[in-house]
């Protein structure tokens, strides 16, 4: 029989690798295990091992589950382990990582009610929030001029932020970029999917490649600031 320890060292041995490969060219099967890992460390109490837990921890497990269509068990972590997240941060974290499982069920008006009265400074937060509501709001074709506003407001407050992590920001700046052209229609389709394809430092890859499925150019009715 493995020691507590010693099996604790296993499973985190096992996490970082998954979830180093996960962002690689075989995402698909490591994120898999890495949900699967989540599930079995959540049930051996080795996600919460210090008694708390990052905005950033937390999110990814929902994220991570939200990919495998596991909402059931996304909802019960949420449940369960809400209360190890910092005080300052626990309720908004937890309408964001329900509004992320409302968003992959196309629940898109639920996103935005969740996210509506939430107003943390958290960095990670704010990247989170504000990229799932750019992606509601054109998911619901919302007006143009009002999606690009939110785009450029967005930028803005990137600028202001604080940049613990460099590279988030740097892919969440990159879809801004690409869903502004996604919005504007006037890159043609094979170009517009090169892009996204091409880009090492993008957010949601495929969520804007779904959306190039349907994707039309044309002129679109707002013109684009200089």
């Amino acid at each position: 029989e493995i020691a507590p320890i010693e099996l604790h060292n296993i499973f985190k041995y096992l996490y970082n690798y998954a979830a180093a490969q996960s962002r690689g060219s075989k995402s698909a099967i490591f994120v898999k295990e890495l949900h699967e890992l989540n599930i079995y460390g959540s049930a051996h109490g080795f996600l919460a091992q210090r008694k708390e837990m990052s905005s950033t921890e937390f999110s990814n497990i929902v994220n991570v589950a939200c990919t495998q269509k596991d909402f059931a068990w996304a909802q019960d972590f949420i449940l369960l382990h809400s209360g190890y997240l910092h005080a300052d941060i626990r309720e908004d974290l937890t309408s964001l990582s329900k509004a992320m499982i409302a968003f992959e069920q196309g629940h898109f008006e639920e996103v935005i009610d969740l996210l509506k009265s939430t107003g943390s400074k958290d960095d990670h937060f704010i990247l989170r929030s504000r990229t799932l509501l750019l992606r509601a709001y054109f998911e619901l074709d919302k007006d143009v001029n009002f999606i690009w506003d939110y785009c450029t407001s967005f930028k803005a407050q990137l600028g202001r932020t604080r940049k613990p992590h460099p590279a988030a920001v740097v892919a969440t700046l990159e879809f801004i970029r690409v869903f502004k052209l996604l919005l504007l229609e006037e890159t043609d389709k094979q170009g517009l999917i090169n892009i996204i394809e091409d880009n090492p430092n993008l957010y949601f890859r495929n969520w804007l490649l779904a959306k190039t499925k349907t994707y039309k150019p044309m002129y679109a009715t707002r013109q684009q600031s200089k």
